[in-house]
């Protein structure tokens, strides 16, 4: 079942105008999308080796 929707819309990764045919898509494609997913990923191992960190120096003063 297809969708009669066209919703002009901006990616969310690359900022690219695209029309989107359901109203809860963020990326105009697939591409975008795992760039996006890869990114997101990325930023949370980073936060989370910084809070390791954070919490050893605390152990580390105390």
């Amino acid at each position: 079942m297809s969708s009669n929707l066209f919703i002009p819309k901006t990616c969310k990764h690359c900022g690219n105008a695209f029309t989107a045919r359901t109203t809860v898509t963020k990326y105009c494609g697939d591409t975008c999308a795992k760039r996006a997913y890869k990114a997101r990923k990325r930023q949370e191992k980073i936060q989370a080796t910084l809070t390791k960190d954070m919490q050893q120096q605390k152990q580390v003063v105390e």
